[in-house]
Order: C-alpha cells, then structure tokens, then sequence
C-alpha cells in the first residue's frame, strides 16, 4: 500500500476525521487519487500547529501532544485518496473555497488538495519508519 509521512498532529486529525484534505505545494501525489493509501505519522511535530488547533477547537488533541501520547513513528489510519486538484480562490465559489480551507485546517489557496474518504483509523498505530514523498508500506 502506498504511504504518505505528515507531521504530527496532522496525521492525527485526519485519522480522527478532523482533517479530510491534505495540502502540498506540488501535485506529485496526484497519482494517488483512486487509491487507499496509509497515512503515517512521523518522529516530528508541527509546532505551529498549537495555535491552530485551539483556534480550530481542538485543545484536547493540543493537551495529549504536548503530553507525548499522540503516535509518532507510526501508520495511524488509512484513507481513499477521493480526488485531487489545485485550491484556486478565483476559479471557486466561496462557500466551496470555504469548506475546502475548514476540511484542510489552512488556506488551500495555491495548494495541491488531496480529498481523502474512507478513513480508518488504526487502533492501536502500527510502528513504521516514514519517508518523504510516497513509499511503499507493507503493514
């Protein structure tokens, strides 16, 4: 199965369903659209991304962080890969735009948006060692 590595908490919110769109600034990931693949969490953390989740209501998440017990070095979840396309704010509605930014917890605005479906977390995570861009996962 192909595997994609994002920092945490990322790769948390969208195994609980928080997150259903991914972002990169390439659409190399293109390629995935139509496939299940794993959504591994790595070794690191986004720190900026406190601020973000007690703007967007998630202080539990932000508690359980800070706390070390949120999965790092682990497959948490695996997700369909339901469409792909570039966020463009001049070519979409603004309601569309909208919901597209609060499925992603950013702006998608120049971003490639992997729409993810299907997700299922793993319970408990499933140790891995990630890599950039897109790697095999035999889990």
């Amino acid at each position: 199965m192909k595997a994609i590595t994002l920092w945490q908490p990322w790769a948390t919110m969208i195994a609980l369903g928080h997150k259903t769109v991914e972002t990169r600034t390439h659409d190399r990931f293109q390629c995935l659209v139509g496939q299940r693949i794993a959504i591994h969490a790595a070794k690191k953390y986004d720190k900026d991304a406190f601020e973000i989740m007690v703007q967007h209501g998630f202080s539990p998440l932000h508690s359980l962080l800070a706390q070390g017990l949120v999965p790092r070095g682990a497959v948490v979840a695996t997700a369909v890969v339901s469409g792909g396309m570039w966020g463009r704010k001049n070519l979409m509605s603004a309601p569309l735009y909208r919901q597209w930014c609060r499925d992603a917890l950013c702006d998608v605005a120049g971003r490639f948006c992997l729409h993810l479906s299907k997700i299922e977390p793993l319970n408990p995570p499933i140790p891995a060692t990630g890599h950039q861009a897109i790697w095999e996962w035999n889990g």
